[in-house]
């Protein structure tokens, strides 16, 4: 197992490796093979249009929930300065295959991230801790954001898979374009991954998710959901294919990869100054190679 940490870059994993295989999204136009920008790294304020997001990818986090306009209560969202663009303090480097990392303090939300990232055999645990630093009380939850590599054959051989209690409600938070491919069972509900540019949200999730893809790799998500997450929706799932333009009311900006996000959501929280919430999820990786030798955890960090 390896892994690349980019502390000046939003404090994001970028890579995550298992047997050569690679499972992370990044974009191959802002980071080269090394993950060494491409352009000026140039984080935009609050308020920017999403047209000048640079999403660089991998596995990062966010606060929740994310506002749809700068007026509104919420963060933000991207682009962003402090939590998806800005750099990020190393607090603690104690071996290999543990990092910890704390973002600034964003001035409109008053909080502040930190990010515990370990290297297991089997894939990594992220604890995602956010703090209230302001001086009156905030709501809000802690919100991982995975991005996951897709290839055209995914996007037809590949599938997500929600285990659920209930009903297995699926809610349709966002659809720019496309169509969902939804299939329930008695106890999960399968995503397709392509022909879709949208956001789902799953409130019976029970916290255990896996993806299939066509090489025969699996990537496996475990944590523990809230009843009280944003948009009643502890787990939630983007889906991305390229666009030949931008969707209606994207705000100009055009999906130009394949690409899905696993998002674990904490609860939404009552934070008074100085308190805290956390969500921590485990990810676990099997490689197309059904057996490979015993491999060291080795996390790299990076610029």
């Amino acid at each position: 197992m390896q892994a690349v940490v980019l502390p000046a870059l939003g404090g994001r994993l970028i890579s995550l490796r298992h047997s050569s295989r690679e499972f992370l999204w990044h974009d191959p136009s802002l980071l080269d093979d090394a993950f060494r920008p491409r352009v000026p790294v140039t984080p935009q304020p609050a308020g920017s249009p999403m047209e000048s997001w640079q999403n660089w990818g991998g596995d990062k986090s966010w606060p929740a929930p994310q506002a749809r306009g700068i007026a509104d209560v919420g963060w933000h969202g991207p682009p962003d300065d402090v939590f998806d663009g800005g750099v990020y303090e190393v607090l603690d480097r104690r071996s290999e295959d543990t990092i910890r990392l704390r973002s600034a303090v964003d001035a409109r939300t008053g909080l502040q991230q930190t990010r515990t990232i370990v290297l297991t055999d089997v894939g990594a645990r992220i604890k995602t801790t956010i703090t209230n630093r302001s001086t009156q009380p905030r709501t809000f939850a802690p919100w991982e954001v995975m991005q996951v590599a897709v290839d055209v054959e995914d996007e037809t051989n590949g599938a997500i898979e929600v285990e659920c209690a209930g009903g297995c409600r699926v809610a349709e938070l966002v659809r720019w374009w496309g169509h969902v491919r939804i299939a329930r069972k008695r106890d999960a509900v399968s995503i397709g991954f392509g022909d879709a540019v949208a956001k789902l949200g799953f409130p019976d999730a029970t916290g255990r998710v896996r993806c299939r893809f066509a090489d025969g790799a699996r990537l496996a998500l475990s944590f523990t959901p809230s009843p009280v997450a944003p948009e009643s929706a502890p787990f939630q799932l983007w889906l991305q294919t390229p666009l030949a333009r931008a969707p209606e009311d994207s705000g100009g900006w055009r999906p130009m990869h394949r690409l899905i996000e696993l998002e674990p959501v904490g609860a939404l929280t009552d934070l008074a100054p100085g308190e805290s919430a956390s969500v921590t999820a485990d990810w676990t990786l099997l490689a197309e190679q059904r057996r490979s030798p015993t491999r060291v955890p080795k996390l790299r960090s990076g610029t």
